[in-house]
């Protein structure tokens, strides 16, 4: 209210005109106390439960930093004074303490280099480590307290303090690798350019398929610019071979590659010595332009606006689920690193004693690196939160094949995630291939050759815990309704393992 303010200037009003908004500063220009004439003499400035007076000689470190000509902050690391709100004690102070006095100039050099690092990447991969600008800050306090104009004037920004700059550099972990012109995602594919070589290896992805394709996590294996490179199992080799993609093998641990930040900009090309096997290149990682081997990521120069990347941290990605069937929607899954689920529930398949039949487990929690796996949720998609390094190893102690490639299945004897006459489950698949990171059922696992699928029936036990995965012929058991058995389903209505089906 009105009479707040009143009150307040009124307070204000005695206090500026006692001793007790006097200040004494004894000492050198460097290192000095501070008295408050009004407490007298003997006593000086230091931190407890809140700032106060004593006459111990044990007092508060402060640094008195010039904002304007005519405004100072007072501050030190155990609290803060400031106009509104007055000071906040943090925590008690120590020892004696060397005030610095900034110009007004040192204090305008110190602010524009926190400009200058706020708008340009600061706390990026690549770009600037915030712990530097500290050092920077007490370089300028401590060498340059009383800069005048003239110095100010002649000090550029960034020139003069690259030398101070620190690179923020990715530890070991999960990343994405964006490329910084074309917005596209490195990850593991075939190229499909004709007329030039097509090994599989590293690939370009879009941007939206990069959230649902696990290729496109890459494990980072190394730290300050150097790091080994592995997705899907694979570890990623040297190009020997001019307008190939970049291989990535079972060679472990793959070979080092060197990320080299441009000027702090938060980019930073990725380049293997050893892969230089073009004219002029210098073994960089390239997204070539359209037409020309794509989507294939090749050697090519740092230089090029192509060969520049971007590091995004990655913790999770969306696994695309099929359906709706009777509400619910499903899918396989393997991975080379260990997730957790979020919208779907993962079960392991086990055959049991006869081989008749697999049993179904929930998975609760983690789902571990390379364990294939079933999923059913209530969406058409979950989301995977990832953890844990990449392995090339597949779990072969279920009934389930995983894959972290694609995985041709035409005419294949295996049996396939669909579904068939109504019913979810492994079937033969007409599809020409089998996605990455997917799993089936291998025909060699089974004891129930020529059977031609297997529906997914989800039977709760007395508990309603446990539920079981039964195989079923679901072709062979196909009746009319005079209880003729048929080879396949007939125009009208059909019997199929006790239900009335209508075609």
């Amino acid at each position: 209210s009105d009479d707040q303010f009143t009150a307040a200037d009124t307070r204000l009003e005695a206090i500026e005109a006692g001793d007790d908004a006097l200040w004494a500063y004894i000492g050198t220009p460097m290192e000095f106390k501070v008295y408050n004439k009004g407490a007298g003499d003997t006593k000086k400035v230091q931190v407890g439960n809140s700032l106060n007076m004593t006459t111990s000689d044990v007092y508060t470190p402060i640094t008195i930093t010039q904002v304007s000509a005519t405004t100072f902050l007072l501050d030190n690391e155990d609290f803060y004074m400031g106009y509104q709100g007055g000071f906040k004690p943090v925590q008690p102070g120590g020892t004696e303490t060397k005030i610095y006095v900034m110009s007004e100039y040192c204090g305008k050099i110190i602010d524009d280099v926190n400009t200058w690092a706020a708008s340009n990447h600061l706390d990026e991969y690549f770009g600037i480590d915030p712990t530097c600008l500290t050092t920077i800050e007490n370089m300028f306090a401590t060498t340059m307290p009383n800069m005048d104009e003239v110095t100010y004037n002649s000090i550029t920004i960034p020139n003069d303090i690259t030398p101070y700059l620190v690179t923020k550099y990715p530890a070991a972990g999960f990343y994405r690798i964006k490329n910084n012109s074309t917005g596209r995602y490195i990850g593991y594919g075939q190229p499909t350019a004709t007329g030039l070589s097509k090994n599989a290896g590293l690939i370009v992805m879009p941007a939206a398929n990069a959230a649902t394709d696990a290729s496109s996590i890459i494990y980072l294996n190394g730290s300050a610019g150097t790091y080994k490179l592995s997705t899907q199992g694979l570890y990623v080799q040297s190009q020997t071979t001019a307008n190939q993609a970049f291989p990535a093998t079972t060679s472990a641990p793959g070979v080092d590659f060197v990320f080299t930040h441009d000027n702090f900009s938060g980019i930073a090309s990725i380049t293997n010595a050893d892969s230089r096997v073009d004219d002029n290149k210098d073994g960089s990682f390239h997204n070539p332009s359209d037409g020309w081997i794509m989507p294939g990521v090749v050697n090519w120069s740092a230089s090029n606006p192509n060969s520049k990347w971007v590091i995004e941290e990655a913790t999770t990605f969306t696994v695309p689920l099929n359906g709706p069937v009777d509400g619910s929607y499903y899918a396989t899954l393997c991975v080379p690193f260990d997730v957790t689920l979020d919208g779907a529930t993962a079960y392991t398949l086990d055959l049991n004693a006869t081989e008749t039949a697999l049993t179904m487990t929930e998975v609760e929690g983690t789902v571990a690196a390379g364990t294939p796996v079933l999923l059913k949720g209530t969406s058409a998609s979950a989301t995977a939160s990832i953890s844990n390094p990449s392995s090339t190893a597949i779990s072969t102690e279920t009934a389930l094949t995983g894959t972290y490639v694609a995985k041709t299945v035409a005419g294949s004897t295996d049996y396939f995630l669909g579904m068939a006459n109504g019913k979810v489950g492994f079937y033969h698949w007409d599809g020409s291939t089998l996605s990455a990171n997917r799993a089936y059922l291998e025909a060699s696992k089974l004891n129930n050759s020529g059977v031609k699928g297997f529906a997914l029936d989800f039977e709760d036990d007395a508990t309603g815990i446990n539920e079981e995965l039964r195989m079923k012929n679901e072709e062979s058991s196909i009746y009319n309704l005079a209880g003729q058995r048929m080879n396949k389903m007939q125009k009208g209505i059909n019997i199929i393992n006790g239900k009335k089906i209508l075609k």
